[in-house]
């Protein structure tokens, strides 16, 4: 219940922070499957002819998949900051450390000098390496942990569930390539329509809390 009301105090103080604090959201969403079309030679897609419904083909190529890590801004509902990992680049502690450390040196050159972050419980996330990173860290990381099977306090949740379904559903590559080429142009065009991620809190939340 402690790491649930400093979590839920914190969204509600979030506004009245000082210019050079910001307060993120910090996940992984492993497993995006990058697909192919096996009816076309490339993956192609030309869309439904006029008059006709779209039709999507029911078969598909492996094509591999992708984690794709984000630092979401819940005032603004914007992603501030990502990276995207494979099976060739793992991500696991030393992998995570890197990515906070390059966060935080991104966020520093924005002007931010303390960030409040809260994280689940994912063992990259509570390894001996993660921890002593942030414990050396400390002036400007401050954590928050979400309670063990509580995780959609982690408001990034919020931003995974409408960036698939806008950007990621129903898709056909003609090679990985063309994710990695598009997924920026997404994320920028999330940021410049997103609004504020606003979240309710039932009562049977707190108990499960």
């Amino acid at each position: 219940m402690a790491r649930r009301d400093a979590i839920c105090s914190l969204y509600e103080r979030m506004g009245s922070l000082p210019p050079d604090e910001i307060v993120l959201c910090f996940d992984p969403k492993p497993g995006i499957q990058i697909l192919g079309n096996p009816r076309y030679a490339h993956g192609r897609w030309d869309g439904p002819r006029g008059g006709r419904h779209r039709l999507i083909e029911f078969e598909y190529r492996r094509l591999g998949t992708r984690t794709l890590v984000a630092f979401v801004a819940p005032a603004t509902g914007d992603c501030v900051y990502h990276d995207v990992y494979h099976k060739d680049r793992r991500y696991d502690s030393e992998a995570t450390v890197e990515l906070l450390e390059n966060a935080r040196r991104y966020l520093l050159a924005a002007g931010f000098n303390r960030v409040h972050l809260v994280l689940d419980n994912g063992s990259t996330h509570t390894s001996r390496i993660t921890s002593k990173y942030f414990k050396e860290h400390e002036d400007f990381w401050v954590t928050y942990f979400t309670p063990v099977h509580a995780s959609w306090l982690n408001l990034c949740e919020n931003f995974f569930s409408t960036f698939s379904r806008r950007y990621l559903r129903h898709r056909r590559y003609a090679h990985v390539e063309e994710f990695r080429e598009k997924l920026p142009l997404w994320l920028d065009d999330h940021n410049g329509r997103c609004k504020p991620l606003r979240w309710t809190y039932a009562p049977h939340q707190r108990d499960a809390a």
